[in-house]
């Protein structure tokens, strides 16, 4: 397993800055969140984006950054699987059968 901590933009109202155009500018969803590697990508994105908070009619004094944890882990089947790294080998499809 593997985390990852990214920043996100989270408004006053629980919701997060979207890059999501279904749900564009707030949602609910983090997996929709806008994500940031530090800092300073958030500044620079408030300061350069066209998609910033105050660019869509939203006030950025309403934001505040937040930290997030995104998990990446490796799909077990329920029967198990063999192999050297816990998955089994399949065929990649050609298109050529």
């Amino acid at each position: 397993m593997e985390v990852k901590t990214r920043l996100t933009l989270k408004h006053v109202d629980g919701r997060f800055l979207s890059w999501d155009r279904d749900h564009y500018p707030l949602t609910n969803k983090l997996s929709e969140a806008r994500q940031f590697y530090a800092s300073e990508d958030v500044l620079s994105f408030l300061r350069e984006s066209h998609y910033r908070p105050d660019a869509v009619g939203l006030d950025a004094s309403d934001f505040e950054i937040c930290e997030i944890e995104i998990e990446y882990r490796e799909k077990v089947q329920a029967d198990g699987c063999e192999g050297d790294h816990g998955t089994s080998p399949r065929p990649v499809p050609t298109g050529r059968d």
